[in-house]
């Protein structure tokens, strides 16, 4: 990965540990923080507008959307596709190198990934995609179910 787009990956990790910092000084669950950034997003039609864009439980589309996401944080992500799921596997740089962050704010990394796999796996479903995501090592896989 590049300077640029390694810099580019910290500042995305790192508008999002704040957030769970937060939410954990106001002893909220993961979920609560989750729930309450999906609110926002459905509170001004975000889901709404994806679906009268893309149609409901469009995983072809999803997945590939959730891919551009991804390469905002790793280098190579790619993706598989099988008869009843498509796989993003990736291996965002918060998986491999220390991020930093999360030692100024006292955050576990294990809470920004489930902060990361809860949120996804929460925008997929009002748009009609199932997702699971899992972390083995240093990669982090993406199923989306048909």
């Amino acid at each position: 990965m590049d300077q640029l787009s390694l810099e580019r990956s910290h500042a995305v990790i790192n508008n999002l540990v704040p957030m769970v910092a937060l939410a954990q000084e106001l002893q909220w669950s993961i979920s609560e923080l989750v729930q309450w950034n999906i609110n926002k997003y459905y509170t001004h039609g975000y889901h709404d507008s994806w679906v009268r864009k893309h149609n409901w439980g469009n995983v072809q589309v999803y997945a590939t959307f959730f891919l551009q996401g991804r390469k905002l944080v790793s280098e190579r992500d790619p993706i598989i596709k099988h008869t009843d799921t498509i796989i993003v596997e990736s291996t965002p740089w918060y998986l491999v190198h220390a991020v930093h962050s999360l030692f100024f704010y006292d955050i576990e990394l294990e809470h920004l990934l489930s902060f990361i796999g809860e949120l996804a796996t929460a925008h997929a479903k009002l748009c009609g995609v199932k997702l699971k995501i899992t972390y083995k090592k240093n990669k982090e896989m993406a199923s989306f179910f048909y």
